[in-house]
């Protein structure tokens, strides 16, 4: 496969891309949640449950050191604090859900724009004019993908962009613009919700602008000597 795949020049301005995608590299790298946190949430959640159900069956011992009319009384006043808490819980998922379905489909948007331009790019063959445009395209969308999208697909757009923007210093070692285009595309996907990463194939993704990927293959970067 050819590793340029007729990639625009890209010198002008490259030292200082070069120096702010690594920055944006290593402060995504930083930012990642470690595990030890995610361990302390689940164990908050579960003490939160524990709590509920010792709190539960303090209620009923409650309930039944009262005579009739106080244990109706404490048992509505009980139900009416359920029902605020219920009904506060229920809009704050709400407003939740909706926030992520606004941002969901405003991802939608970037992402779907951004494949296009890479598309359009790699389609565009000998009309270099086309696809410097479509290349300059596709740099533009770097404050969208910083906003909207997320870690992973952060860290591959970096990565990606770096890489084209330093080919004409570094060319492209064998297999590693299908394997950096298909990285970026499959945290495309997943951002988007599709739990399947691991079962497409890197080629698959490419098949449909670059001619010669062959069907059901994952790229491995050649090692530099």
């Amino acid at each position: 496969m050819n590793s340029g795949h007729g990639l625009p020049g890209t010198k002008r301005g490259l030292g200082c891309q070069m120096i702010l995608l690594k920055e944006e590299e290593r402060e995504m790298k930083s930012s990642k949640q470690p595990v030890w946190a995610v361990i302390a949430a689940a164990l908050f959640v579960l003490l939160a449950l524990g709590a509920v159900v010792l709190l539960l069956l303090g209620l009923v011992d409650v309930v039944k050191t009262l005579d009739a009319p106080k244990a109706a009384i404490f048992v509505s006043l009980v139900g009416i604090l359920g029902i605020f808490i219920t009904q506060s819980l229920t809009g704050y998922w709400n407003r939740k859900l909706e926030k992520e379905r606004a941002q969901l489909a405003r991802r939608t948007d970037v992402y779907e724009s951004l494949v296009r331009s890479l598309t359009g790019m790699l389609t565009a063959k000998g009309d270099t004019e086309k696809r410097d445009e479509y290349f300059q395209k596709m740099l533009d969308f770097s404050p969208q993908v910083i906003v909207w999208g997320s870690g992973p697909v952060l860290n591959a757009w970096n990565h990606f962009r770096y890489r084209l923007m330093s080919v004409s210093e570094e060319p492209f070692r064998e297999n590693e613009f299908p394997k950096i285009t298909a990285d970026l595309l499959k945290a495309i996907r997943e951002d988007l919700g599709h739990k399947d990463r691991n079962k497409v194939f890197d080629s698959d993704l490419l098949r449909p602008f670059i001619n010669d990927a062959e069907p059901g293959q994952n790229y491995s970067i050649t090692p530099t000597e």
